[in-house]
């Protein structure tokens, strides 16, 4: 007869082991994205299934030789004598500062319907 160990570990170990919120572990566990095992009302996760995943989702070292930045060129400025329309020195509005402050200031509440 063959004995089997697993190291089990609760959500929230595999939270902390992962750098993941519990919430997150159980969306993972939810999707079946990660496997665990349910033990009455609790659920725990072999840690081998959690380097499993770990290994599914791990992505290749970055190419050291490449440039991680690029540059650009500044963009060239013209500085050509440009004519501008004469525009008016002043604006007339219809709105008076009368109007402004009305829009602005608070309105207390009736006293009879408090």
């Amino acid at each position: 007869m063959s004995t089997t160990t697993f190291q089990l570990v609760t959500v929230t170990e595999a939270a902390d082991a992962l750098g993941l919120s519990r919430s997150k572990v159980y969306e993972l566990l939810a999707a079946g994205e990660l496997p665990s095992v349910r033990i009455g009302r609790t659920r725990r996760i072999a840690v081998a299934d959690l380097e499993r995943f770990v290994e599914r989702h791990r992505t290749p070292a970055a190419d050291m030789t490449t440039p991680t930045t690029t540059t650009r060129e500044a963009p060239a400025q013209h500085h050509e004598a440009t004519t501008t329309p004469d525009l008016p020195t002043t604006r007339k509005s219809t709105a008076t500062s009368d109007d402004a402050l009305t829009l602005f200031t608070p309105v207390a509440p009736d006293a009879e319907s408090a």
